[in-house]
């Protein structure tokens, strides 16, 4: 809320001395969770990354498929494609 730590003190009617430790307490927790989250979402993208990056997968030449198709005198509806 914008208040010095002697402000929240009169506010909350406690010593500045408390507010410091539970504004330090308070830091830790964030600095925590946060550590917490990017090692988690580092995590999600590698392993995104490993499941969808292409593969290294031979592509058959379609002369080939062409070919062998004439030649046992089958159509592309046939073979499915």
């Amino acid at each position: 809320m914008g208040m010095t730590q002697a402000e929240a003190a009169r506010v909350l009617k406690t010593t500045p001395g408390t507010v410091a430790t539970h504004a330090h307490r308070a830091f830790v927790a964030l600095r925590v969770s946060l550590g917490a989250l990017a090692l988690v979402m580092a995590l999600w993208a590698g392993a995104r990354w490993l499941w969808v990056r292409p593969r290294d997968v031979e592509r058959i030449p379609a002369s080939w498929l062409d070919k062998t198709i004439e030649a046992m005198g089958l159509s592309p509806l046939v073979l499915g494609l």
